[in-house]
């Protein structure tokens, strides 16, 4: 998103900030960000500068959860940066989030820029990152496999998905490891399941162990290509199912003639989860860029 910027001077009290009259067309519609979650209605607010845009920040209301919000894509030009324009415009896009009815907001930023302190500044709390991930397609880079798995592939969807990879989850995913209810998650996993077999493209690759669904992985040709990406039941992790999971999406991707496969996925702030260990070191996929994901209630 590209706006003209102005180098002229101005001051903090002279800022004006509006909103956008016109989305652009790549913000209409629901939108998945970098968090994972689904959000609508984006708008665009920028700030005014001596008559000219000197910044803007997006905003948008998340799908299913009309009291959360999200604020995210702010930025600045580097003349006007560390002006007090960055805060000015958080706090016009919370204002407008509440006049939604919104009361929990996420705070989303690209990691290493230096956003971080903004939010922070204004009472937000950094919980979770999310990691993004490619993979050359045209390299076998999963080299270690555990042939005792039997190994399907499904083009619908099956009730034990879910409850597979609500299992997987449990120790790392922060709702569950607040007690959140596990049914009300699987139900929303599965909704989510459903939708995307509407892609033709869709796999799941489950792996059996006397006739019990162990892991999965899915894999399609939109991106990101790995959506919940490998889930192994938490009794099953160390005997290299994770990695015999993986070879099967991306092994499958490379078929469809892909040359590089992206997924996302989501960490602790202190140390990466085991999936994105196992994307990476064991499996050759490279880290591209990394979010911070921010939360605070109004």
């Amino acid at each position: 998103m590209q706006f003209p910027i102005s180098n002229s001077q101005f001051s903090k009290k002279s800022l004006e900030i509006v909103e956008l009259a016109k989305v652009p067309e790549e913000f209409l519609g629901s939108r998945k960000e970098a968090n994972l979650l689904e959000y609508v209605n984006s708008r665009i607010l920028v700030s005014l500068g001596g008559g000219s845009v000197v910044g803007s920040v997006r905003i948008a209301e998340q799908v299913g959860s009309p009291i959360k919000g999200l604020i995210t894509d702010l930025m600045v030009d580097k003349s006007h940066g560390q002006n007090g324009v960055e805060e000015e415009l958080i706090k016009s896009a919370e204002k407008k989030l509440g006049e939604l009815g919104v009361k929990e907001i996420d705070g989303l930023c690209l990691d290493g820029v230096s956003q971080v302190r903004y939010y922070y500044r204004l009472g937000f709390k950094p919980f979770r990152r999310t990691v993004s991930i490619t993979w050359d397609l045209t390299k076998e880079s999963v080299k270690e496999v555990n042939p005792e798995y039997e190994m399907r592939e499904f083009q619908e969807f099956k009730e034990e998905f879910a409850e597979v990879i609500v299992n997987s989850l449990q120790p790392y995913w922060t709702p569950w490891k607040e007690g959140a209810d596990k049914k009300n998650q699987e139900a929303r996993i599965k909704k989510q399941l459903e939708e995307l077999f509407v892609d033709k493209s869709y796999r799941v690759f489950a792996a059996f162990q006397d006739g019990q669904m162990v892991g999965l992985v899915d894999a399609c040709l939109s991106e990101p290509n790995l959506v919940f990406g490998v889930c192994v039941r938490r009794d099953f992790g160390g005997r290299k199912l994770g990695s015999t999971l993986l070879k099967a999406s991306l092994s499958y991707l490379r078929e469809q003639g892909l040359k590089m496969a992206k997924t996302l996925a989501t960490s602790g702030l202190d140390d990466y989860d085991p999936q994105i260990y196992l994307y990476t070191l064991s499996a050759g996929g490279k880290m591209e860029k990394e979010y911070i994901d921010l939360r605070k209630e109004i």
